[in-house]
């Protein structure tokens, strides 16, 4: 994604993570260009935001872990180290 126009969100209607680019147009328009980013999944931006607000760095591991109610949810680990869930994000 490094290089890449844009910015990049998960979409509340479809929960898939998009790209969105927005550039002015000759007539002082916006052009807004809104794509789907296949194969990243909206943990991972979830996890690096994650890891912003613990301010750490470092390899970031997502997996999906069952609770005491065997429910599957993502935890994230930061160089092996297991972080809050990221579903509260």
């Amino acid at each position: 994604m490094v290089g890449e126009p844009g910015i990049l969100y998960v979409n509340s209607e479809d929960n898939l993570v998009h790209r969105q680019n927005v550039a002015l147009s000759g007539a002082c328009g916006l052009n807004t260009d809104d794509e789907v980013v296949s194969g990243l999944s909206r943990w991972v931006l979830r996890g690096v935001a994650l890891a912003e607000k613990n301010f750490v760095s470092g390899e970031i591991e997502i997996i999906e872990a069952t609770d005491d109610s065997a429910a599957t949810l993502p935890v994230m680990f930061v160089d092996g180290v297991r972080l809050d869930s990221i579903d509260s994000l």
